[in-house]
């Protein structure tokens, strides 16, 4: 027998009897042992292996099983040295060696008469089928029909009955060969001289008899093959069309045999699947069957380490070949056992062909579920049955240390030439335990020229649980949909980390957008430590609306001059006052320039002042009150809050302490949990009315519990209506800083997203949030679309599909899904269409 060594098929295996002490053979038991042998590709002996006790042992079929290690079949008679459990007299032996020879198991089956092995073969389930000949009625045999039977025996992988079957009528029947067929039933050959029984169609004296069985043993058909004369038959195979060769010695010139050339020939028979000859030939020369060979190239595969919730793609070459002269059929190659689940065959396990000499590449997949070493084999089924069918295939899944926060942003459209910035993205966040440390951030694919960083570019560490947050700009060079990707690069396992960009282009037909803001401003003579106000005017003095984003400081030396903007929309012809704040800290000039950005224009500003010493200055309490910006993505809990920034005079004598404020915000973007978002208003806004007193040991005026939610916008501004002292003994100058809302996460510009209408309750169009056991969700298309909707892990396994890839019109949905069957944690609701992607939080607390 020929087996795979090194991955070349050219190594051998010898096994037989043996009765010497001395030479190549070492560690005979006494009389005549079973010898195996393994030789290198070069014929050289690399272990050999005496099995038996002290009476005789012949072994008679030997085969490579999928563990690498080796089943024997054969005949004992002894009752010790490594042989145990004989029934008397000579019995079916069965020996499992490793890969080096070892012993695993041995098993003696039969009964108190001669029970003699001739073939044995692994079976598809790992077990193994061992068939020859019994004349026993006792012990492990039962149903012999008289005289020698075929006996078939069905063991499990480690040797114990599965089950047995004696085949034949009352005279002599012997079977010589069994092969498992591609049905998973068996088909055994061997010679027959009875014409009653379980055999029919009996010619003459010995005939070949062939018997085809069912997975668990039972005839479905038999047949008898010959002429008048002594007929054998030594070896079967099924054919890669179902049907079956078999061949032994035959004497015959008659019946079913014709052309034999005088006394005894090679008798060849080719049967249909249902046993039914086809031809048969006879030669007293020697000849050789054309069949396919097909050969293993590798026997194990390594995906290496991937991280959990990620996949990866594995080519392998040339995988399987047919070292034979006619075509394999290969039926399919399977994934089994292990964590099957882990790995697939994206391309090439379809039923195929190899001609001559012909390889096959494979693309193995590997997604692993959890972290840790996972392992599967991959099965190859062929038409033909008895080579090594089986590749160990390992991987290893990796807990991630670097979480995607942001895997998509979309830019929307913009005019070719026009920037448009996305601020204050979080792209990704540090999951693991230890800092981590980005080493380089850059781009690739087409189009990246139009992509370009702002801030937060450089290398970077990030703290255990930080997130990276950057200022990007898409600066189209055309017309059309551009791409990008964003690249992390860090040393560790699925490095780098992407984030896709995306953008269109568009020409400007006549459209002319544009903004215009104050030139100079100039402040007088300030005192030193007492800052002062003027005011800017932007316009836009374009065509088309514009959407006023931030400012920018280009210069601002020691951060004396400060401003704030609101995002806010811009109508044509339509002018805003925003206010610029001087506090110098020393006397003499000082000069600034501040950019103001709009989606699709920039305007600067020009700011100068001259600090002074002044004295005799009435007690003043100055302040600034600032609604704080907050940017969060839907279903993340924050805080509407008021804070106090540039204070001077609070603690002199008759500071004030007790406010009073009126804001007003987007109710369906920001849900405030201490009133359950009730408030007065309009349909979309809320209105409220705050009192307090401060603390001079914190900054902090007030901080309302609320959570981020998707609404009929995603950004938004807070704007303060009136904030006064209300019990101050000295003059009060207060100055106030609109805040703004921005939910990150959502795409732009007409795009579709998941939203929740002004009169609805909650975040993200999910109630409750956090959730228990049911989670109600809302969603909008504003145009038809295929939908899929999930639930994840924030490791990226799917844990619940609530909708799957279904065709839905323009419209309002609710949906119910059950949580009950999910633990405590943080889950992400992911809508994907063909379009968009959006994923936001949902938490799960029970």
């Amino acid at each position: 027998m020929r087996i795979p060594s090194n991955n070349v098929p050219t190594a051998a295996i010898f096994w037989r009897g043996a009765a010497s002490i001395d030479g190549d053979v070492t560690g005979n038991n006494g009389s005549m042992d079973y010898w195996v042998v393994k030789l290198n590709p070069a014929g050289a002996i690399e272990w050999q292996k005496a099995l038996g006790g002290s009476s005789t042992e012949h072994a008679n079929s030997i085969q490579q099983s999928t563990d690498g290690g080796y089943i024997v079949a054969g005949v004992s008679a002894s009752k010790n040295g490594d042989v145990t459990g004989n029934n008397g007299n000579d019995d079916y032996w069965v020996v499992k060696l490793s890969p080096t020879g070892a012993i695993d198991w041995q098993r003696s089956l039969g009964g108190s008469l001669k029970d003699v092995a001739h073939s044995i073969q692994q079976s598809n389930d790992g077990g193994y089928i061992v068939a020859g000949e019994s004349g026993s009625t006792d012990g492990d045999v039962t149903g012999n029909n008289g005289n020698d039977d075929y006996w078939v025996v069905k063991l499990s992988p480690i040797g114990a009955i599965e089950w047995q079957k004696s085949l034949g009528g009352s005279n002599y029947d012997r079977a010589h060969s069994i092969q498992q067929s591609t049905d998973g039933g068996y088909i055994v050959a061997g010679v027959s001289t009875s014409i009653d029984g379980d055999v029919t169609g009996n010619i003459g004296s010995e005939d070949y008899w062939v018997v085809k069985l069912s997975s668990t043993g039972t005839i479905e058909w038999q047949k008898s093959l010959a002429g008048s004369n002594e007929d054998f038959a030594y070896s079967i195979h099924q054919s890669a069309d179902g049907g079956y060769i078999v061949a032994g010695e035959s004497y015959s010139n008659n019946g079913d045999v014709s052309g034999n050339h005088g006394a005894s020939d090679y008798w060849v028979v080719k049967l249909s699947p249902e046993g039914v000859a086809f031809q048969s030939d006879t030669s007293d020369a020697v000849f050789s069957i054309i069949s396919p060979e097909p050969t293993l190239q590798n026997l194990s595969i390594d995906m290496v380490k991937v991280l959990v919730g990620q996949s990866k793609d594995s080519t392998v070459l040339g995988i399987i070949c047919n070292k034979g002269l006619a075509p394999l059929h290969v039926l399919g190659i399977d994934i089994t056992s292990g964590d099957s689940v882990d790995f697939t065959i994206p391309r090439g396990a379809g039923d195929f062909f190899l001609d001559s000499n012909e390889c096959r590449d494979v693309m193995f997949g590997f997604a692993p579920t959890k972290v840790g070493v996972r392992t599967a084999k991959a099965t190859i089924r062929t038409t033909v049955g008895d080579f090594t069918d089986t590749i160990s295939i390992i991987g290893e899944g990796v807990a991630p240390s670097l979480a995607i926060v942001t895997p998509f942003i979309d830019f929307g459209q913009t005019f070719v030439g026009k920037p448009k910035d996305s601020t204050k993205v979080i792209t990704i966040k540090n999951v693991g335990s230890s800092d981590m440390t980005i080493s380089q951030i850059d781009y690739n694919a087409v189009n990246t020229t139009n992509f370009s960083t702002l801030t937060g570019g450089n290398s970077f560490t990030l703290k255990p649980n930080e997130q990276a947050i950057m200022d990007l700009r898409f600066l189209p060079s055309d017309v059309g949909r551009k791409s990008g990707i964003l690249q992390f690069h860090y040393n560790g396992v699925g490095s780098p980390a992407t984030v896709q960009l995306f953008g269109e282009g568009i020409a400007t037909l006549g459209i002319i957008p544009s903004i215009l803001a104050t030139s100079t401003i100039p402040f007088d003579s300030v005192c030193i430590g007492h800052p002062e106000s003027r005011s800017a005017t932007i316009k836009n003095n374009g065509n088309v609306p514009l959407q006023l984003i931030r400012a920018e400081w280009i210069t601002n030396a020691a951060n004396v001059f400060s401003t704030t903007v609101s995002p806010q929309l811009l109508a044509v012809d339509s002018s805003i006052t925003v206010p610029i704040d001087f506090l110098p800290i020393a006397t003499g000039m000082t000069n600034g320039q501040v950019r103001w950005i709009a989606d699709k224009d920039t305007a600067v500003s020009s700011v100068s002042g001259i600090g002074k010493v002044c004295t005799n200055i009435p007690d003043t309490a100055r302040t600034t009150v600032i609604a704080q910006d907050i940017s969060a993505q839907a279903g993340e809990k924050v805080n509407l809050s008021l804070k106090l920034i540039k204070s001077t005079g609070m603690q002199v004598t008759g500071a004030p302490t007790d406010w009073y404020a009126r804001i007003h915000y987007n109710k369906s973007i920001l849900f405030n949990e201490q009133t359950n978002n009730v408030c007065p208003g309009t349909t979309d806004s809320c209105v409220l009315e705050l009192t307090g007193v401060y603390n001079p040991k914190s900054d902090e005026l007030i901080s309302i519990p609320s959570i981020a939610t998707l609404g009929n916008t995603d950004h938004s501004s807070i704007i303060i209506d009136e904030f006064k002292w209300t019990n101050s003994a000295i003059v009060t100058d207060v100055a106030t800083q609109y805040g703004t809302i921005r939910i990150t996460g959502t795409c732009e510009d007409g795009g579709v997203r998941l939203f929740i209408p002004a009169n609805s309750s909650t975040s993200l169009s999910t109630r409750p949030n956090p959730a228990q056991d049911n989670l109600q969700i809302q969603y909008g298309l504003r145009e038809p679309l295929i939908v899929t909707l999930e639930l994840l892990t924030l490791t990226g396994q799917v844990v619940q599909t609530i909708v799957n890839n279904q065709s839905q019109a323009t419209g309002q949905y609710t949906l119910t899904s059950d949580l009950s069957l999910l633990g405590n944690g943080v889950y992400l609701l992911r809508l994907r269409t063909n379009k968009e992607m959006l994923t936001t939080r949902v938490d799960v607390v029970k």
